[in-house]
């Protein structure tokens, strides 16, 4: 099993938007998580396009180790909209239910 793609999703619900992540695998199996509101949702949707690089081929049940891969691959200590976007995903990662 594979993580063949990760989406984001711009929502609003009650008033405060947010943004949705979806991790699909190759199998058919997708998790779904959502990104803390934490600044510009449009800055922590391209965070997630960015780490989607990342993860894109992976292993989704190593959660921990792709949270490190997150986290220790940024250029700098995450500041709130690299957070949200790790945070996002991690959920995602933890959500996989059959398709």
């Amino acid at each position: 099993m594979k993580i063949a793609r990760i989406e984001t999703f711009l929502a609003r619900s009650s008033g405060a938007p947010t943004v949705i992540v979806k991790v699909e695998t190759d199998d058919g199996l997708h998790g779904v998580g959502e990104a803390y509101s934490a600044g510009p949702n449009r800055a922590v949707a391209e965070v997630v396009a960015d780490f989607a690089g990342w993860q894109v081929g992976h292993d989704p049940r190593a959660v921990e180790r792709l949270w490190q891969l997150m986290y220790n691959g940024s250029r700098f200590p995450p500041g709130v909209v690299t957070g949200a976007a790790i945070s996002g995903i991690e959920h995602a990662l933890w959500d996989r239910v059959p398709a």
